[in-house]
């Protein structure tokens, strides 16, 4: 896509080619949008709800019909019009609302059609001025386009400048936020490898330059939150992003006084607002060995160790999706610094001493997201490296059991109950082991052992957990029903202690993999650590017991460990200039 030429009677052919196209199915009055394929294949293919999908709405000449009569592409353009041409004023703010309401009456597929137009019509006003200080016959290369200045802004970038100045920082930023997310979804839907898709990326790239102003490090501040102090708004997004981590909104010591939470929002932002994101941490005494346990900051009273669990964006509550729309700006670094930084000074601040716990440390958590799949693109199960006892532990791991895999044991165990193991979810999703026993409710099992000289089976169970053995009558475990047990297990992704040197050895393989540049990590969490200068710490089995977890990572996780500012700035350098030939890794297991 890079080294094609735009060409500007290219652009003008295929105007005039789709132009023609609908003219030949319906005679266009003057004033009606006419329907343009907008140079890409597939634009049109937009799913919608009907089975023919809805063309791309190009208003080539302009509507002067209004309210209820007007097509919706063509009233948002006439009310972006209003809002953006017009000199600023005490109507901007009325201007720019109508709009933005004209805008999310759309819809998505409605909105990606009216972005891909707008953007490639400004494409074309800037290829049509460019071509003219060009000899005849001259062509305009794509870089050309990026670093043309025009005497004003294009209509796009007015509008995004208008809303963060006129509507304030509260309802502003939030606003033009929504405006990037709805460019970024329809760079999504329409694809790079288009006209359309060349001019969306275009416009999202003069849109970051804009918000790394607006959301430079000193434009923006990290706030310590609790539940008891802070808004409805800003505690339900500061829970949404613990539930994301896999912590539950109820679970105890969530807002404990070893619970720490950071807020990242503009510096103009009110405090009821809620930020654009959080981080938790929790203070324990000594590596937990699993999630719930940090959340609940177990350890003992000597808290030396300050674990950052969780980073990112608040679940929507609306359509705007920040994830998207913070993409490519560096607030997720800005947070962590700041995060890492205050824990580090509490540290100090509260003396806590380097004994028999452990120095006193901040180490962020990270899940493996990817691992399984990677596992399973690669058929880990057939790797020399790979322990022979482990392999077919791997397989009917990563396959889900297979095709005619059994996912239902029953047995009346010794003491008379009536005991059920079920494999719930149909093969390749996100499943689970239960058990039910007698009438009671099924629950969860997070790990179970069948012990053939003592016929029994133990598992651990959810809520809880609680622990449970039940004992085995001979002919079940003759018939191989209790080990077949085991084995739904580990297709829930539930891996015995035997998996655990070959898969830690294979998550090492994972995280060391080189992205396209030949130098950094592919593995987007593990780039993020190591270019903030983390160093990765550890790989620990099991932490994370989630549904989620076990389907994506059978619940590792990894640690990076943040040794301050100046350790931290020699590795982030070192890093990015050398990839990783320069990280640093303490430990693999």
């Amino acid at each position: 896509m890079r080294g094609r030429h735009v060409v500007r009677s290219t652009l003008r052919a295929t105007l005039a080619a789709a132009n023609s196209q609908a003219s030949a199915s319906s005679a266009a009055s003057v004033g009606a949008p006419v329907a343009v394929a907008a140079g890409r294949q597939g634009l049109n293919s937009i799913s919608s709800s009907s089975s023919a999908p809805a063309p791309l709405q190009r208003p080539i000449v302009r509507s002067f019909c209004s309210g209820a009569d007007a097509d919706p592409q063509t009233l948002a353009d006439e009310k972006l019009d209003l809002a953006v041409k017009a000199p600023i004023s005490a109507e901007t703010p009325k201007a720019l609302r109508t709009f933005l309401d004209a805008h999310q009456s759309l819809g998505p597929d409605g909105r990606t059609r009216w972005w891909a137009t707008l953007a490639l019509d400004e494409e074309e006003s800037q290829v049509e001025a460019l071509s003219k200080a060009l000899p005849r016959g001259g062509r305009v290369a794509p870089g050309l386009l990026d670093e043309f200045l025009p005497t004003k802004p294009a209509r796009s970038e007015e509008l995004l400048l208008r809303t963060l100045r006129s509507l304030g920082p509260s309802e502003g930023v939030r606003e033009a936020l929504r405006l990037r997310s709805a460019i970024r979804r329809a760079y999504a839907e329409v694809g790079q490898h288009s006209g359309a898709g060349f001019a969306l990326e275009r416009l999202d790239r003069r849109y970051t330059k804009i918000f790394e102003l607006w959301f430079a490090p000193s434009m923006v501040q990290v706030q310590k939150i609790d539940a008891a102090s802070s808004s409805e708004a800003v505690k339900q997004a500061a829970t949404s992003v613990a539930e994301i981590a896999g912590a539950s909104a109820s679970q105890e010591g969530l807002w404990g006084s070893h619970h720490r939470c950071f807020a990242l929002k503009h510096a103009l932002a009110k405090p009821e607002d809620p930020p654009l994101l959080v981080a938790h941490a929790s203070f324990v005494g000594a590596l937990p060995a699993s999630l719930d346990e940090v959340i609940s900051g177990t350890g003992g009273d000597e808290k030396n160790l300050a674990l950052l669990w969780a980073l990112g964006v608040p679940m929507p509550t609306d359509d705007l999706d920040l994830a998207q729309a913070l993409r490519h700006l560096g607030l997720g670094q800005v947070l962590r610094q700041r995060a890492t930084s205050l824990l580090h000074e509490e540290l100090e601040a509260k003396g806590a001493s380097a004994t028999a716990s452990g120095p006193r440390e901040v180490l962020a958590l990270a899940p493996l997201r990817g691992f399984c799949d990677w596992l399973k693109s690669v058929q880990a199960w057939d790797r020399d490296t790979v322990a022979a006892e482990a392999r077919p532990i791997l397989k009917r791991a990563l396959l889900k059991g297979g095709a005619n895999f059994q996912r239902e044991i029953q047995f009346v165990d010794n003491d008379g109950d009536k005991i059920a193991f079920r494999l719930v979810g149909s093969q390749g999703d996100l499943g689970h082991l239960e058990v039910t026993i007698g009438d009671q409710q099924p629950r969860r099992i997070l790990r179970v052992v069948a012990l053939e000289q003592e016929k029994v089976l133990r598992f651990l169970m959810e809520p809880g957990p609680e622990a449970l053995q039940v004992s085995v009558p001979d002919e079940v475990f003759h018939s191989g029903d209790a080990a077949h047990v085991v084995h739904m297990a580990e297709a829930a992704g539930i891996l015995p202690k035997v998996a655990q040197d070959a898969l830690l050895a294979l998550a090492y393989d994972y995280i060391i993999r080189r992205g396209a540049d030949g130098s950094r990590s592919a593995e987007p969490v593990v780039h993020f650590h190591l270019a903030g200068g983390g160093a990765l710490n550890a790989f620990h089995w099991r932490m994370e017991d989630t549904k989620q977890g076990l389907e994506e990572s059978f619940g590792i996780v990894m640690s990076f460990a943040y040794r301050g500012a100046k350790d931290e700035e020699e590795a982030a350098s070192a890093y990015l200039e050398k990839g990783l030939d320069a990280a640093t890794f303490t430990a693999t297991a």
